[in-house]
Formats: C-alpha cells, sequence, structure tokens
C-alpha cells in the first residue's frame, strides 16, 4: 500500500511542477468534505489547487482530485460508500486503484459522472490538468513486481 503511494505521491509532485497553486497531499490528513465535522475522510492522495482549502492542519472542502488504494479491508468503502461521499462533495476526478484486479477506476466527475476502468499496466491522464499530467500505471506496477510478494 505505501509503495504505490509513495510512487504516486512522486509522480503527482513531477506532474504538478507545471501546475502552480496546485499539490498533492498524503494521508494522514483530515478533509472536511463539507466544511464542517460531518463529513471527514482520510484519502490516500489528493490534489488541491486552491491553497485557501489547507487551514490548521486540514483541508476544508472537496479535493480536484483523490486517489484511494484498495486494501482487502477497504473495498466496500473505496468502491462504494466513500465513491458516493466524493461525488456528492464535489470531487473532480476520483481514482480507485485495485493491484489486486489490476485496474483502475476513474470517475470523472467535473461535468457528470463518468466512469471509465483502465489498466494497471496503462498510462492514465490526469483530467483536471487537461491531460498534459499523466500518472505512469506500469513504473508502479514494476516496482511491485521487482519488490516481490510483499
Amino acid at each position: 500500500h505505501q509503495i504505490i503511494i509513495g510512487d504516486l505521491y512522486g509522480q503527482f509532485l513531477h506532474c504538478l511542477e507545471g501546475h502552480p497553486g496546485c499539490m498533492a497531499l498524503l494521508s494522514p490528513l483530515d478533509v472536511m468534505l463539507d466544511e464542517d465535522d460531518r463529513t471527514v475522510v482520510q484519502p490516500d492522495l489528493m490534489v488541491i489547487c486552491d491553497r485557501h482549502k489547507l487551514r490548521k492542519g486540514r483541508v476544508f472542502g472537496a479535493p480536484e482530485l483523490v486517489i484511494e488504494v484498495v486494501s482487502p479491508g477497504s473495498r466496500k468503502m473505496d468502491y462504494g460508500i466513500k465513491a458516493q461521499k466524493y461525488i456528492n462533495a464535489g470531487v473532480k476526478e476520483y481514482w480507485v486503484l485495485d493491484f489486486e484486479k489490476k485496474r483502475v477506476l476513474l470517475y470523472r466527475l467535473e461535468h457528470d459522472v463518468d466512469v471509465t476502468i483502465m489498466s494497471t499496466e496503462d498510462t492514465i491522464p490526469v483530467a483536471i490538468s487537461n491531460g498534459k499530467c499523466k500518472i505512469d500505471m506500469k513504473k508502479i506496477r514494476d516496482h511491485l513486481d521487482m519488490l516481490g510478494d510483499i
């Protein structure tokens, strides 16, 4: 789990160099989706482009992009409950990375709910960057394969 998040974070840091104002953030970091204490989540990785949302060590409001990495105990939450919370809160892009099933579920939510299934072998364009930023999932998969079954 941490290897995947670390690799993703590195790629996002590199990608976001050309997007002033946007930053990648890692869990544990509370996100107050409704800007109050009612809906608090801790996504594995997120991107915010409005730095005013980051206050008092928390994010207030919906990040532009949220990524959750599925683990055996989080499958139902990541695919169902959290997806609905992110959609309702106004997250523009939500990724569910499922390396066990070798797929990435992409919710593109900016104008409508558009769901795409991609492989963990694909290079995925980040919609909030208009495709300028691309995340190479195969690099992460290769890193995991090199380390063996963890």
